[in-house]
């Protein structure tokens, strides 16, 4: 038999003393100060300690929380936070959401569970986060050209995801690393307010008050943000210290779309993805046409001016992602395996070969499914 607390109090591997202290407090509470076997709790202990969820997550409306945007509509008019969710175990009493239907309850409970299993990591770093930008651009002056520059797609098709019901994106909350900091330091030394480094984007913001600024790195499609409440307090004082950023927009901006062009020329056609590469594809083809000749383009050009995808003109033999997904969806089998048998339809099976891929189950695999 060991003594547990002895052990505990010897053992070198927290290098954290409050988990240590967490640990101990877990032992006393369970067997006091008695002696005890110590196999296998140090790992039953580590796994009751849940990581905290970042109060801006739990800040979040729960509308935030559903993938089909018709019931994040239902949800949005609540005023619900994902904090409230959680601190109840009937979310069925809260008064807010007792006039929702069934089918939105029964999603509700669905993407919560979903949530609990993944907490913080249930977002999606790379989606725009619709909340942060808004507030970049009204406390920060960020333009929106800017913006889709550097994170490499055109302001139509930013300006599409801005537009959107769900805010899928979690910019903020991140730890700044030693060689960010070292980085954001050299910027603000040499009056710069933006810098490319180590295959990163870096951008420096300063709104009306000099303590609210905001830091952005951008790399690989994610973007992380800090705002000053989220800075190291040292590199706050050093941004504090030194003057303005340089301006460098003292060029005109660019003849860009608004929101409702991007919505109206959206309204004549659909965007497809054809082997993962997506096409604008017009159902009003002469709607379509009529716009493109107000700007005195061609509807290829058109196309990649508004929504920064090529065009793609419809046809009876074209073969989307979408036909492609939907026959594995019918076909696969209780295990959620593509059979060989499916190549035997003669259309995926040209489709595949036409495309490169000598073996089907390279194919299916393309697609994201695991073949029989």
């Amino acid at each position: 038999m060991i003594n547990l607390e002895d052990k505990f109090e010897q053992d070198e591997g927290f290098q954290n003393p409050e988990d240590r202290a967490f640990m101990l407090s877990k032992i006393r509470s369970v067997f006091g100060s008695a002696a005890a076997p110590a196999k296998n709790l140090l790992h039953e202990l580590r796994e009751t300690r849940k990581p905290e969820i970042p109060d801006d997550i739990l800040q979040r409306p729960i509308s935030d929380l559903m993938d089909n945007e018709k019931i994040a509509k239902s949800f949005q008019s609540t005023g619900v936070t994902i904090r409230e969710l959680l601190n109840t175990s009937h979310p069925e009493n809260i008064p807010a959401l007792k006039k929702l239907g069934a089918i939105a309850e029964l999603e509700l409970n669905r993407r919560l569970k979903k949530f609990k299993m993944l907490a913080e990591n249930f977002f999606d770093d790379e989606a725009p986060d619709i909340n942060l930008i808004k507030k970049l651009e009204t406390l920060y002056g960020l333009k929106r050209v800017r913006l889709a520059e550097l994170l490499g797609t055109s302001v139509a098709s930013l300006s599409i995801k801005l537009k959107k019901v769900i805010n899928r994106g979690r910019w903020r909350g991140k730890i700044l690393d030693e060689d960010d900091e070292q980085v954001f330091a050299k910027m603000h030394k040499e009056n710069h307010s933006q810098e490319i480094s180590h295959e990163k984007k870096y951008m420096i913001l300063k709104g009306d008050n000099p303590e609210n600024q905001a830091l952005l790195v951008m790399s690989d499609g994610k973007v992380n943000c800090w705002l000053s409440v989220d800075m190291p307090e040292e590199l706050r004082q050093l941004l504090l210290d030194k003057p303005e950023p340089e301006i460098i927009d003292s060029e005109p901006e660019p003849d860009i779309p608004d929101v409702d062009e991007i919505m109206t020329a959206n309204a004549t056609g659909n965007i497809i993805s054809i082997m993962k590469e997506k096409f604008f594809c017009p159902d009003d083809y002469q709607g379509f046409a009529n716009l493109a000749a107000k700007r005195e383009m061609t509807i290829e050009a058109y196309s990649e001016f508004i929504f920064g995808l090529k065009l793609k003109r419809w046809t009876s033999q074209m073969i989307t992602d979408t036909k492609i997904i939907d026959l594995f969806e019918k076909r696969k089998n209780r295990n959620g395996k593509i059979p060989a048998a499916v190549s035997r339809e003669n259309w995926i099976y040209q489709f595949a070969k036409r495309k490169g891929f000598d073996k089907f189950s390279d194919f299916v695999k393309f697609y994201g499914y695991e073949p029989e």
